[in-house]
């Protein structure tokens, strides 16, 4: 018992996590012309840092910061021609961030995750054929503005306790950005991104 009330009793210090996710943006599926479509699903890659220090018998707040970026495949083929790829969508947003933790057990946290700041977008095409490590690349499009998400996620203990945890989760990313004109589409980037993630997290 005694050895119970030490492990819930703990401070908290930094919480770090690496997420590999996939996601969901209809809106960049709707992104055509005439020589093709982009992918509506993608790939995301998630950081994030956190640090709070309440202790565990009430529901407390970790503040912190979430950096992102994400990638999706279209069939549009680009200027590079045989040399070159079709063209990609990317988004990276960097935003401030809160989790705030409604449970926590000796086995598991969960966590609702809310963040807001600056959102950007592009699309590329890259060049396959690569001269002395050095490889070309044409930009179309981007914009940038300010966005935000909610979610849910859990850590799960899976090996010796204190060390490296699972973390897996849900977020709704919101954030609009123009249509992209320069390859003769008006449909807008906005809606809502659905992110599925899982990683590994450390705290």
């Amino acid at each position: 018992r005694q050895r119970q009330m030490c492990i819930r009793d703990r401070q908290r210090t930094l919480r770090f996590d690496f997420n590999l996710g996939l996601q969901n943006w209809s809106e960049a599926g709707d992104i055509r012309n005439s020589a093709g479509d982009f992918d509506s699903n993608g790939f995301a890659l998630e950081f994030n840092i956190h640090t709070a220090g309440r202790a565990y018998k009430s529901p407390s707040l970790l503040w912190g910061a979430t950096f992102g970026i994400s990638g999706y495949d279209s069939n549009i083929p680009g200027l590079f021609g045989y040399y070159g790829d079709d063209l990609q969508l990317s988004t990276f947003y960097l935003t401030s961030s809160v989790k705030w933790v409604v449970s926590d057990t000796r086995d598991n946290q969960i966590y609702v995750d809310v963040g807001a700041g600056y959102y950007s977008v592009s699309i590329d095409e890259y060049d396959n054929y690569c001269y002395y490590w050095s490889c070309g690349s044409i930009n179309y499009y981007d914009d940038d503005g300010f966005g935000g998400f909610v979610g849910l996620s859990t850590d799960f203990d899976v090996g010796r306790r204190g060390g490296a945890r699972v973390t897996a989760g849900i977020k709704a990313h919101f954030v609009d950005f123009d249509a992209p004109l320069e390859i003769a589409s008006d449909s807008d980037l906005d809606g809502t991104i659905l992110q599925f993630q899982i990683g590994i997290s450390t705290h």
